[in-house]
C-alpha cells in the first residue's frame, strides 16, 4: 500500500512540473550563455547611422534581437527596463557588453522621465542613441549636460554572459586598483626606465623601489576571443606617465619586439589579454596573440619585449598585487 501512495505522489510532481515548465515556457535545455564581445560587434557597425529619435530602448533590443536572435524589451522606458534589470550601481568595472541605465530626460513616461540607455563597449564609452544617429561616446558625456544621471549597469533581461561567468579568465581584474607586476622568474617588477612620462621610454624589470614607474592600472579595451574564452582586452596604464600605455614598439606584433610606454593611440599594439595560469598571468598581445609579455633576464634593468608562448616560461608568467 505505501509503495502505491510513493508511485502516486510521484506521478502527481511529474505532471505538476510538466505543467509548471509548459505556463512558463522553462525548460532546462532553454539556458544559454551569450558572448558579450558578438553584442559589441553588432553595436559598433551601427555607429554613425540614423535611428529614430527617443528610441533609445528600441535600439539596444534590437542590437540584441540581431545578434543572438532574442531580446527582452519588457518596459516602456528606459528608465522602468533599467529599474527591471539593474545588477550593480558602481561605474567600476562595468563590463564589456552590459547595459548602462541613467535617470533624467526631457521627456515622461507615466509619473518619471523615461531615463537613457546604451551598450557599454569599454574604456568608459558606451553605444546608444543620440539625437537621430548610432553614436559611440563617454559616459561623461551623457551626464555633463545634468540632464542625465548614471544610474548603473545590468544585462540586458535575464539573459546569461559569458563575462559574467567563469568564462571570462580576467573577470577577477580591476580597473581602479594600481597594481604592480611582479615577474615569477626574477619576483622583480614590471618597470618605466626611471618613472618617466615620455613616449618610447623603455620598459624594464626592477627591484621594487616604491616609485610611480612600478604601478599600472588597467583600462578596459572592448573584448577578443581567443582558446574559446571570451577576454577583456586591456590597456595598461603606468601611475607616471597617465596619457601613455605599455606598448609593442612598430605597427604590429613581432617575436622578440621592445615594449614601450606610447601616448595611448588606440592602436591595438596597446591592448593585452590577461590568461589565468599557475602563479599569475600570461599577458598577450592583443595584435597577436602568439607573443607574450616576457622579461630577457632576471637582473635589475632586464629588458621587457614580447616574445613567443613557452608554456612553463617563468619570464613570461607575471602576478598582480
Amino acid at each position: 500500500m505505501k509503495k502505491n501512495i510513493n508511485k502516486a505522489l510521484s506521478l502527481v510532481l511529474v505532471v505538476i512540473t510538466v505543467f509548471l515548465a509548459s505556463v512558463t515556457g522553462f525548460t532546462a535545455s532553454a539556458a544559454k550563455t551569450y558572448d558579450p564581445s558578438a553584442l559589441v560587434k553588432t553595436a559598433e557597425s551601427y555607429v554613425g547611422k540614423t535611428w529614430a529619435e527617443k528610441s533609445c530602448l528600441n535600439f539596444v533590443a534590437n542590437m540584441v534581437q540581431k545578434t543572438y536572435g532574442t531580446a527582452y524589451n519588457s518596459a516602456p522606458c528606459a528608465y522602468e527596463y533599467g529599474t527591471k534589470y539593474l545588477d550593480k550601481t558602481s561605474r567600476n568595472d562595468i563590463p564589456v557588453g552590459a547595459d548602462v541605465f541613467f535617470s533624467g530626460s526631457n521627456t515622461y513616461c507615466g509619473s518619471h522621465k523615461a531615463g537613457h540607455i546604451g551598450i557599454y563597449v569599454g574604456d568608459g564609452y558606451i553605444i546608444h542613441t543620440w539625437s537621430g544617429k548610432v553614436v559611440k561616446t563617454k559616459i561623461d558625456n551623457v551626464t555633463k549636460s545634468g540632464v542625465y544621471k548614471y544610474r548603473g549597469w545590468g544585462w540586458h533581461g535575464d539573459m546569461s554572459f559569458s563575462s559574467n561567468s567563469a568564462a571570462s579568465s580576467s573577470a577577477s581584474l580591476s580597473t581602479s586598483t594600481w597594481y604592480k607586476f611582479t615577474n615569477a622568474k626574477s619576483g622583480k617588477l614590471l618597470n618605466v626606465y626611471g618613472s618617466k612620462s615620455a613616449s618610447n621610454t623603455n620598459i624594464t624589470v626592477y627591484q621594487k623601489d616604491g616609485t610611480s614607474g612600478q604601478d599600472f592600472k588597467l583600462v578596459a579595451h572592448g573584448t577578443l576571443s581567443f582558446g574559446g574564452k571570451t577576454y577583456t582586452k586591456y590597456i595598461i596604464v603606468p601611475r607616471c606617465a597617465s596619457s601613455c600605455a605599455v606598448n609593442v614598439y612598430g605597427t604590429s606584433a613581432k617575436n622578440n619586439a621592445n615594449v614601450n610606454i606610447w601616448t595611448k593611440s588606440g592602436n591595438n599594439t596597446q591592448d593585452w589579454i590577461f590568461e589565468k595560469v599557475s602563479g599569475g598571468y600570461i599577458i598577450r598581445s592583443a595584435n597577436n596573440t602568439s607573443y607574450v609579455l616576457t622579461s630577457a633576464g632576471i637582473s635589475n634593468s632586464s629588458n621587457v619585449k614580447i616574445a613567443t608562448y613557452s608554456s612553463g616560461n617563468t619570464n613570461q608568467i607575471w602576478a598582480l598585487s
